[in-house]
């Protein structure tokens, strides 16, 4: 740990490229990887008006999220409320806490729908519990894609594609 930054330990964990910058309350139950905003939560959450949804307080940490068009930041209050943390919370086991929190709020996760469920997914793929879908044209050229629905490049790639599945333009 660095130093208490508005009531947080700070610190910074490295490893080969990696860099990351995390806060932490003294119990030390949850950690916020992310930047310090130096602006009062308080004014933060007055100026993000309705584009802002509260979301429950985690150890005490006050959050919420804010959308901006198809953009969403989550932000969380430092423990004397002076400044926020744009950030992501994670559980002392790992535990994804920011996706846990904003997973009610419609349009906060990516998702996807493929109508047609395939029932031989696992037999095709050879993994098992596999799901899977056919989308598009059946007389079409056959794309094979697998889609890890917490990645956003995975989300963004299948909502680009899907158009063209659609009509049946790969080639």
């Amino acid at each position: 740990m660095l130093s208490n930054i508005h009531g947080f330990e700070t610190g910074i964990a490295h490893a080969r490229n990696k860099l990351l910058v995390f806060f932490a309350p003294r119990s030390h139950a949850i950690v916020l990887s992310g930047t310090l905003i130096p602006v009062a939560y308080d004014t933060l959450r007055s100026l993000a008006g309705s584009r802002a949804h509260d979301l429950a307080p985690v150890d005490g940490i006050r959050g919420m999220f804010v959308r901006a068009d198809n953009r969403f930041q989550v932000v969380y209050a430092t423990p004397d409320g002076k400044a926020a943390v744009a950030a992501r919370m994670w559980g002392a086991t790992g535990q994804d806490i920011t996706r846990d929190q904003i997973r009610g709020i419609p349009g906060a996760v990516p998702e996807i729908s493929i109508s047609g469920a395939s029932a031989d997914a696992n037999e095709q793929s050879g993994l098992p519990g596999l799901s899977g879908g056919l989308i598009g044209i059946p007389s079409a050229p056959e794309v094979i894609m697998f889609i890890d629905p917490q990645c956003i490049y995975s989300m963004k790639a299948m909502h680009i594609l899907q158009p063209q599945s659609m009509q049946g333009k790969f080639a």
